[in-house]
């Protein structure tokens, strides 16, 4: 499966408020305020779900369908991989989130996403919930049909069918009670406001930070793992 990508959308001139971290890494914010909340986001009535293209079909089932075919890999879970192009300094950004002091992982960077559900109706249905649920965002399309991955940890799964051999690119790791987990990284697009700006509302129970970064920041964040750094660093190139 090919890891290029094309252009990503932009979102149009934005007047931009140049922040720091505490890690002293360049942070880079809309100047919208970002809201914090702890309580849960329900997905709202009108939520709808991108066109899905062919690339991404084998996406579309759900979590017991992908369970029953990979039975080693019982828990699965999806990130969401936002890109912009910052027409100040010409670079690609991506957005980022800093996870929550009290959380597993304290106070790393990571790209939103989360644990797809047994009420998901489909894998990708399940970005769609967790970047609305993690972002207040909504996704409008699936990045041209691509998944990325990163290149030392890749493995593919084959499934046979009497049809046709399907074929999953994914990211595999071990949780903190040593169970294995599989992860499925999308190039997305989501819908700014009236305005042209992102406006991100975050879960202080589950992250404390948001901002862009170029990919000499990326390079010098507190990652949530190097393995999680190299895809969102490879999404960036393509």
């Amino acid at each position: 499966m090919s890891t290029s990508f094309p252009a990503t959308t932009d979102f149009g001139a934005q007047n931009l408020l140049c922040c720091r971290s505490n890690t002293g890494v360049p942070n880079t914010y809309a100047t919208n305020p970002v809201i914090h909340h702890n309580m849960t986001r329900d997905l709202p009535a009108d939520i709808w779900y991108p066109y899905i293209p062919p690339q991404l079909a084998r996406y579309n089932i759900s979590l017991s369908e992908f369970i029953s075919a990979h039975p080693d890999y019982p828990y699965l879970v999806v990130g969401a991989l936002i890109l912009r192009n910052n027409h100040q300094t010409d670079e690609t950004e991506i957005l980022l989130l800093k996870r929550a002091s009290t959380d597993f992982c304290p106070n790393v960077w990571e790209p939103p996403g989360g644990s797809v559900d047994a009420e998901d109706e489909s894998i990708l249905h399940a970005i769609v919930r967790e970047v609305w649920e993690e972002t207040g965002l909504r996704i409008t399309g699936y990045g041209a049909g691509r998944v990325v991955r990163d290149n030392a940890g890749e493995e593919y799964h084959r499934r046979r069918s009497k049809e046709k051999e399907e074929e999953f690119t994914e990211v595999t790791f071990l949780g903190k009670r040593g169970e294995k987990w599989c992860k499925f990284n999308f190039l997305v697009e989501v819908q700014p406001d009236e305005i042209g700006e992102l406006r991100v509302e975050l879960d202080e129970m589950e992250h404390q930070d948001v901002g862009w970064f170029d990919e000499d920041a990326v390079k010098r964040l507190p990652f949530v793992s190097e393995q999680g750094r190299e895809i969102v660093l490879n999404a960036m190139r393509s």
